[in-house]
């Protein structure tokens, strides 16, 4: 199993993976059954008139740009949920990217794996490979719950285009994962590397709600990762994009750039 760092990696995370997917899940369900049970309210097309007629900065953190109708399940489903998607497996990529290198380290277990016969940027690689794989199932799980339900309360949408959209949410969640996984490669705490990733994941979120409503901002707001996430519609518009490629690029030079961390870092005894 030891000489196998990708599965090992996948079994340690087994636990996380599970919780998360479950929760991802269930709260996609939620939000189904919660739009079924008012999609025909009065009460939901007064929350309509509400969102829209929201000052910019609040209706900015509330909803994003461009909603479409709440009324509509596409609009119900990314204010309720699909906005919020990317920050929330961002979350998981902190804690499981910080700890590909410095919970190994923390646990005294990183010489027991430096003395496999297995090369360090081997290490990282198949790391980075089982971060991926765990936070592409998560969300394929919480696509796994919008289709389910929508199914037995049909609700009109390509099952394709469902897990599309939580598919989308997660290239912006690597970009912090990887960056994360860099800072447990070259700094010397976990902690450090945790900071290091919610740090950027904070300003990177302010950065797009500010970009909405501030104007010398403006520019700087294609720089976070939710403004490039924001720019594809999966469930109606356009389903990739290339700022998802881009977000893809960044993390791929993120994983490379943590593999040359890792060949010159000192292990802590």
């Amino acid at each position: 199993m030891l000489r196998n760092v990708f599965l090992k990696t996948l079994y340690d995370m087994r636990g996380s993976i599970i919780a998360w997917a479950l929760g991802l899940a269930f709260l996609a369900v939620l939000v189904v059954g919660l739009f079924h049970s008012v999609r025909r309210d009065k009460s939901l097309e007064n929350l309509d008139a509400i969102v829209q007629h929201m000052a910019p900065g609040t209706r900015a953190i509330v909803a994003g740009e461009n909603l479409p109708s709440v009324t509509s399940f596409e609009g119900f489903s990314r204010m309720e949920f699909l906005s919020y998607l990317p920050l929330l497996l961002a979350i998981f990529t902190i804690v499981e990217g910080s700890g590909t290198i410095g919970l190994e380290e923390e646990r005294r277990t990183i010489d027991l794996l430096m003395a496999q016969p297995i090369r360090r940027w081997r290490v990282v690689v198949e790391k980075s490979a089982a971060l991926v794989v765990a936070t592409y199932a998560i969300a394929a799980s919480a696509g796994f719950g919008l289709v389910a339900t929508t199914r037995l309360v049909s609700v009109e949408t390509p099952w394709y285009r469902m897990m599309l959209a939580t598919a989308n949410a997660v290239p912006p969640a690597l970009v912090v994962g990887a960056l994360s996984m860099l800072g447990s490669c070259a700094l010397r705490r976990r902690r450090n590397a945790i900071i290091a990733g919610s740090t950027f994941l904070v300003a990177s979120y302010f950065l797009n709600v500010l970009g909405q409503i501030a104007e010398p901002i403006k520019p700087w707001r294609k720089l976070s990762i939710f403004c490039t996430y924001c720019a594809s519609l999966p469930l109606t518009g356009e389903m990739i994009t290339k700022n998802t490629v881009w977000l893809l690029a960044a993390t791929i030079i993120l994983f490379a750039i943590a593999m040359f961390a890792f060949e010159r870092k000192e292990l802590a005894a």
